[in-house]
């Protein structure tokens, strides 16, 4: 087991906000007295692709409908942290404009939005997808532990990040000692639940430049946590047959828990899927305090991924409000809606009748 005084550094306090420079806030000032004008901030989204504007109206319907069962444990449970940064989830992109062709609102950053995290997930890949590439051999390895009930969730990944850093410290003084493997890759958390057993398994998802640093991984972290808490059994480690498609996986796997339930496509075929709405809530309350996502042994070249925020005034523009019955924008000043999504009734059933408060 890994002591408990064992010093590491979390990063972040609460519900860990995304950097709001980096998610290209699309938010927008009113208009001053007796001008009609207002300023945009960033770059807002796009308006001309369809499947984009649904995708998000599909995005902030899920997240609206969810969060709204995450208050309702929240309030249960007295923490006033929690149902306060869920609330601010439920206000995401409520008041939005239209302008040029774009949309424009402010984001919550909030982790368990899924709006926020698919703006997340896209500027990750920009970011490290030109380093990926540049790997030679990468490998994709998955460390874990025995899986825990809900009380012991917190201190469990406590552990695990305690038992990361400090292999990643052992390797980086060998390194500044000259030797010469390369330590480095990319981390993700994520937390899968059993309902049957009501256990949790917390995880790491790591991408490695080659085969050596992912088998040094398996090996220190089964050294570090001995037979009690893991075995071989639950460890992975395989080389990368897609580097596309597994990048946007591992990115994926930070924020899996807590954006799309139909993401799965199996789901459809899949009798009494539901969302597990307590088990969300311990999950999130447990990875609160950590980065989810980071990278160990490299810095990024300066100015990758990013994209300077621009403020323009504008006298043509439409507001609207997100309407909770049509799950969608509906215009304050003009008829009708913004996407005219209209839902999939499989997720709809999810988002309606599957919910499940029963589990701890």
């Amino acid at each position: 087991m890994i002591p408990r005084n064992y010093a590491t550094p979390t990063g972040g306090i609460g519900g860990r906000k995304l950097n709001t420079k980096e998610l290209l806030r699309t938010d927008y000032t009113l208009p001053l007295k007796g001008k009609n004008s207002v300023v945009v901030k960033g770059h807002g989204s796009e308006l001309g692709n369809e499947k984009r504007t649904k995708g998000r109206a599909k995005r902030k319907m899920i997240s609206t409908k969810r969060v709204l069962r995450l208050i309702d444990v929240a309030k249960s449970k007295g923490d006033e942290q929690s149902e306060k940064e869920f609330w601010e989830v439920f206000h995401c992109q409520e008041k939005v404009i239209t302008t040029q062709g774009k949309q424009h609102g402010q984001y919550c950053g909030r982790r368990v939005c899924a709006v926020c995290n698919n703006i997340r997930e896209y500027l990750l890949r920009r970011k490290y997808e030109g380093i990926f590439k540049t790997w030679p051999d990468p490998h994709y390895v998955v460390l874990t532990t025995r899986s825990v009930p809900a009380r012991k969730l917190e201190a469990r990944i406590d552990d695990m990040y305690r038992a990361f850093h400090r292999i990643n410290q052992k390797y980086q003084k060998r390194r500044q000692r000259g030797d010469m493997i390369q330590f480095l890759g990319i981390r993700t958390l994520e937390c899968e639940f059993n309902p049957n057993k009501q256990w949790y398994n917390p995880h790491f998802n790591i991408l490695v430049p080659n085969k050596e640093v992912g088998e040094l991984l398996v090996m220190e972290w089964l050294k570090l946590w001995g037979a009690r808490y893991t075995g071989p059994k639950g460890q992975y480690c395989d080389a990368v047959k897609n580097r596309e498609k597994i990048l946007l996986e591992v990115i994926k796997y930070c924020t899996k828990v807590f954006t799309d339930p139909d993401k799965d496509k199996k789901f459809n075929t899949v009798k009494g899927h539901k969302i597990y709405v307590k088990a969300l809530y311990n999950i999130y309350k447990a990875m609160r305090k950590h980065r989810i996502f980071e990278r160990f042994g490299f810095n990024l070249p300066a100015g990758t991924g990013k994209r300077e925020p621009k403020n323009t005034e504008v006298t043509h523009f439409i507001k609207w409000r997100y309407d909770l019955k049509h799950n969608d924008w509906v215009g304050e000043d003009t008829a009708g809606l913004l996407t005219n999504y209209t839902p999939d009734e499989r997720l709809m059933d999810i988002l309606e009748n599957r919910m499940d408060m029963l589990l701890e």
